[in-house]
């Protein structure tokens, strides 16, 4: 029993090391998408441009799914643990 006990709390601790993982990238993916889209402002209007960014967006968005509903506490509370994002560093 007490086996199970150490393999399940295992089990719970790399689910909440994966979400980290995971909210990070979609903190990321964000960062990149604002990026480029703010680049449009300096350069001429190109489908590739607008291409590229679609495509980023989509793939923000599908990464992010899991994380539409969560509350603002619950957010900075993973993000604390996101190198170069968390303490602070979120505005």
């Amino acid at each position: 029993m007490k086996r199970f006990f150490s393999i399940f709390l295992l089990c719970l601790s790399l689910i909440g090391c994966s979400q980290n993982k995971d909210i990070c990238k979609c903190i990321e993916l964000g960062n990149e998408v604002n990026t480029l889209s703010s680049s449009f402002f300096d350069r001429e209007y190109s489908v590739l441009g607008k291409d590229s960014l679609d495509a980023l967006i989509q793939q923000r968005d599908e990464w992010c799914e899991p994380f539409k509903d969560m509350s603002g506490e619950q957010m900075l509370q993973k993000l604390e643990d996101c190198p170069g994002i968390g303490q602070g560093a979120v505005r």
